[in-house]
C-alpha cells in the first residue's frame, strides 16, 4: 500500500548555517510523495539565498517545493499558519530549519499514525548540538525524563504534567490542525497552547522511535532572553486557560497557574505544583 502525501512545513529565520542540512534530510525521510513548504521570515543573514541555491540544484519527482518569503518579519505563529494554508496534502509535519530528519523518519511516523488510526503521532527525537554531535539518544527519556508507560497509555496527562515535546516531533492530519484553528497568532510560545488543545480533543499516540534530530544550540530562538521572559508569562496564561479542557487531577494542576497570574509567592506555587505531580506519579 502506498503511503499518503505529506506536506512538510519549514519555517526559517536566520538559519543559514543549518538550512541546507534540514532540506537535504527531507529527501530521504519518506517513502512517499512529499510537498515541502518553506517560508523565510525576513532573515537578515544569508538564509534565503541558501534556500534558493539549494532548490536550484536538483529535480526530484517525489518532492515538490513551495517557497514563501516575507518582506517584514511575521513571527513563528503567523508563518506556520500561512505555510499550512498552502499545504495540499492531508497530512502535515512541521520542522524548524535548524533541525533535521533521520532517514525514513517520516515513514516511521506515518506508519505509526496509520496503524493506530490516530489523528496525530508524537515521535521521539535525537538531541544534537550545533556541530551535529549527539547529546542524547532520546529527547523524551534522556533529555527530559518522561515516562514511556504514561506516554503510551495516557499521553495527554503525561504531557500536562511533564512538558517534554521537542520541536520536530509531530505528524498530524491537516484537518486536525484546521479544526483547532491552528496556532494562536498572539502567542510567541505557540507549541504548549497547541498541544494542550490537541491532546484534549484528538486521538494522539506516541512513537518511541526517533524520527528527527532536535538541535540545541546557543542561537535557538527559544533560548533568547526576550523569548524566555515573554514565554514564561504566556505559559501561565496558556496553562490556566487550558484547565477547562481537562478533568480530574490534570484540571486542578493547570488551575494552579492562576496563582502565577496573581503574583502569589513563587515558592508556595512551586510546592503546590510539586504536590500535584507527586499524586500523579503515585497514581501512575
Amino acid at each position: 500500500m502506498s503511503l499518503p502525501k505529506i506536506s512538510v512545513i519549514v519555517p526559517c529565520f536566520n538559519h543559514e548555517r543549518y538550512i541546507d542540512k534540514c532540506l537535504e534530510s527531507i529527501r530521504g525521510s519518506y517513502q512517499g510523495i512529499i510537498e515541502v513548504i518553506i517560508c523565510d521570515d525576513k532573515s537578515i543573514d544569508n538564509s534565503l539565498q541558501k534556500i534558493q541555491d539549494y532548490l536550484s540544484k536538483f529535480t526530484d519527482n517525489s518532492i515538490s517545493y513551495v517557497l514563501l518569503t516575507h518582506d517584514v518579519n511575521q513571527g513563528i505563529t503567523k508563518t506556520l499558519n500561512e505555510c499550512v494554508s498552502h499545504a495540499t496534502a492531508d497530512y502535515i509535519y512541521l520542522i524548524a530549519s535548524d533541525d533535521y530528519l533521520v532517514k525514513d523518519g517520516l515513514t516511521l511516523a506515518m506508519n505509526c499514525l496509520l496503524d493506530s488510526s490516530a489523528d496525530a503521532v508524537i515521535s521521539d527525537c535525537l538531541v544534537v548540538n550545533s556541530d551535529d554531535s549527539i547529546l542524547h539518544q532520546s529527547a523524551f527519556f534522556e533529555y527530559r525524563h518522561a515516562s514511556l508507560t504514561n506516554l503510551q497509555k495516557k499521553i495527554a496527562k503525561e504531557l500536562v504534567f511533564n512538558w517534554v515535546v521537542p520541536g520536530p516531533a509531530l505528524l498530524q492530519k491537516k484537518s486536525v490542525f484546521i479544526s483547532l484553528n491552528g496556532f494562536n497568532k498572539d502567542l510567541m510560545a505557540e507549541d504548549r497552547d497547541y498541544y494542550l488543545r490537541l491532546l484534549a480533543s484528538k486521538k494522539v499516540v506516541f512513537n518511541e522511535q526517533a524520527i528527527a534530530n532536535y538541535r540545541v544550540h546557543l542561537h535557538n530562538v527559544s533560548r533568547s532572553k526576550e523569548y524566555l521572559a515573554k514565554a514564561n508569562s504566556e505559559f501561565a496564561v496558556v496553562n490556566y486557560n487550558a484547565s477547562k479542557l481537562y478533568k480530574g487531577l490534570a484540571k486542578y494542576y493547570l488551575k494552579t497557574y492562576w496563582f502565577d497570574l496573581n503574583n502569589a509567592p513563587a515558592f508556595l506555587v512551586s510546592k503546590l505544583r510539586k504536590f500535584f505531580k507527586v499524586i500523579y506519579i503515585l497514581r501512575g
